[in-house]
């Protein structure tokens, strides 16, 4: 079958990166695209059921257009130079391309493909906050989205994958780990910005405690 938004996908994932001179409004276009794809298919097929979740395996067609674009969209981001100092974004993309291929092969689990698309949710707000758009919301909801969308389909799918196949299930694991990576990389960073913030306010503190000590030691003097 022919998915004539997947042929121009690519080009139009090109023309955002040229024209803005910025690759975060390319991805945003990306991250929306997709997302929007897998959530509509989900919604209408009424995939969020108990019943699907233990058919993850069934395949259809916008489950196999999102897998085109993400290949598309990670093979090409393999040439950005930002990949390339970053080990995390580096076995992210390559674990993404293993399980697309395999997954593009084989015909199966396209409910599944569905849902790990839907991750994509956390990253609309990662590139609107590197875009400086609603800065503190967009972090905020980063958070949020991650650890609740990522954060409870991840081990959902491991359970899911483990008795049906063991090379999807191991791809995802390490997927899990690489995400417990992040967050406690998140954690650190919020750590470090409070004891700046924290050291920042007793120095300011300690300045206007000075300050009062000089007002009130020139006011003995002049006395």
């Amino acid at each position: 079958m022919v998915y004539y938004d997947v042929i121009a996908f690519l080009p139009l994932y090109i023309l955002i990166e040229s024209f803005t001179k910025n690759t975060y409004y390319s991805r945003l276009f990306f991250t929306i695209l997709v997302s929007g794809y897998s959530i509509n298919e989900i919604v209408n097929k009424r995939y969020y059921t108990l019943e699907a979740l233990n058919n993850i395996e069934e395949y259809n067609s916008v489950a196999e257009k999102c897998i085109l674009m993400c290949m598309l969209y990670f093979s090409y981001d393999f040439f950005n130079k930002e990949i390339y100092n970053n080990n995390g974004f580096i076995i992210h993309h390559a674990i993404c391309l293993c399980s697309g291929l395999t997954i593009l092969y084989y015909k199966f689990y396209g409910i599944l493909s569905l849902y790990l698309c839907c991750h994509e949710i956390s990253t609309i707000f990662l590139n609107l906050k590197h875009l400086n758009i609603c800065k503190d919301f967009s972090d905020k909801m980063f958070i949020v989205t991650f650890l609740g969308i990522r954060g409870t389909t991840l081990p959902i799918m491991v359970f899911k994958t483990y008795s049906k196949n063991k090379y999807l299930c191991f791809i995802i694991l390490i997927d899990c780990g690489l995400h417990i990576f992040w967050i406690s990389q998140k954690i650190g960073n919020i750590r470090k910005k409070a004891k700046t913030k924290a050291k920042a306010k007793a120095t300011l503190n300690n300045n206007d405690e000075y300050l009062k000590l000089n007002i009130i030691e020139y006011g003995e003097k002049n006395d």
